[in-house]
């Protein structure tokens, strides 16, 4: 470990930011983290590993009088991991970047929320507008065919089946009206109630993920994922720990006992000197250190199963992904487009002055909202399964 110093307070934040517009969202969610407290959290962690480490100093004045001599010593203690302060340097400065890292994660976690919630909006909006305009157009359709049933020109059945239709749709209307204050909500708890949330929704969209090979993908989340980076952070810490315990426990210096004396007959001399105590190492208990070992070991085995975990759900994710845009999925859906696209125009082409035509083109209508509707929910779970992937690698 080289150079290791509180410029670990600086470390990068993983997020990959695509435009301005994904700036300002970022902002925010840095804004609402524990970044602000993250240099005074970081002092006081460090304040007290060197409390603990660097403490220990200790002095004692031990005066001596004789029938002939008069003298002066003072005993300084040393503290037990004196001269193993570049351990200790590297130890705090482990502190700062695992507590940057922590901040990371929070923040990387929020931002891809953030982007699923700004997501369902997005769909809530548009499938809430596109029921709006249908359930209109069926109010009228339900008037035209009241004022027939009053002149017994329209069946009580058929007017009965057109308010169930409309019935439906101001139902579905109303979960989904529910659904997007529910995210509008959650957004507000993210972002702050004075984010411009309809402003956001326009620009917060996922971008496309930069390789499209999913062990190079997988290699990216080694890189750059908070929580495993912060674990190999760990491994480290706990490697110097170890250091440090084993020069608790090992050969050191104990004391130094700068000393003066003066007699009273004789030649009156003055005298000084010094004497020092070392600590040997046998007989020593080495239980510390086998603790560090151990937790080492555990933590090494810890981290080889993050590993793996973390490259199997990104071939999950990524098969997902490819799954949901392959080319089978792509020409059913794009069947489906023509197929409503088709409908509309002989929709556009029936005569809806006639009642009797009234219950097809009700369900014309319905097929094609539905359709439309569908199309919405496409988009944002495709978006959704670009998120989840991008937030297991920690960037798009």
């Amino acid at each position: 470990m080289k150079n290791l110093s509180l410029a670990f307070l600086l470390l990068p934040i993983c997020i990959v930011v695509a435009d301005a517009s994904e700036t300002n969202l970022e902002s925010i969610i840095q804004s609402r983290s524990t970044r602000p407290l993250l240099q005074q959290s970081t002092e006081v962690q460090q304040t007290e590993e060197r409390a603990q480490n660097f403490g220990g100093y200790a002095a004692e004045v031990r005066p001596r009088i004789t029938d002939d001599v008069a003298g002066l010593a003072l005993r300084i203690y040393l503290p037990q991991t004196w001269g193993r302060g570049k351990h200790l340097t590297t130890q705090i400065a482990l502190l700062a970047e695992s507590r940057q890292l922590l901040v990371s994660e929070e923040e990387w976690k929020n931002l891809m929320q953030a982007y699923r919630l700004f997501s369902d909006l997005r769909m809530f909006n548009q499938q809430i507008a596109l029921l709006e305009t249908e359930s209109k157009k069926l109010k009228k359709d339900l008037a035209r065919a009241e004022e027939s049933l009053a002149k017994n020109q329209y069946s009580l059945l058929e007017y009965a089946r057109l308010e169930a239709v409309l019935l439906d749709e101001l139902n579905a209307l109303n979960k989904l009206r529910n659904r997007q204050l529910s995210t509008r909500r959650s957004l507000q708890f993210l972002l702050g109630e004075a984010a411009d949330l309809d402003q956001l929704a326009q620009s917060a969209i996922p971008p496309k993920l930069a390789s499209k090979d999913p062990e190079i993908l997988i290699q990216k989340a080694l890189q750059n994922r908070s929580d495993y980076r912060q674990m190999q952070v760990q491994a480290r810490s706990l490697e110097t720990s170890e250091i440090l315990a084993q020069s608790k426990n090992g050969f050191r210096l104990k004391y130094l006992q700068p000393e003066y004396s003066k007699k009273y007959s004789g030649d009156h001399e003055d005298r000084w000197g010094l004497s020092a105590s070392f600590v040997l190492p046998w007989g020593q208990n080495h239980l510390d250190t086998e603790v560090f070992q151990q937790r080492r070991n555990l933590l090494q085995s810890e981290i080889s199963i993050s590993r793996e975990r973390i490259a199997e759900r990104v071939r999950i994710l990524f098969s997902a992904l490819s799954t949901h845009t392959s080319a089978h999925f792509q020409q059913d859906r794009e069947a489906a487009t023509q197929l409503s696209k088709k409908m509309e125009e002989q929709l556009s082409k029936m005569d809806t002055e006639h009642l009797e035509q009234l219950r097809d083109l009700t369900i014309l209508r319905k097929r094609i909202t539905e359709n439309r509707l569908q199309t919405l929910q496409d988009t944002s779970t495709l978006e959704h399964l670009q998120i989840d992937l991008a937030e297991e690698i920690g960037s798009f």
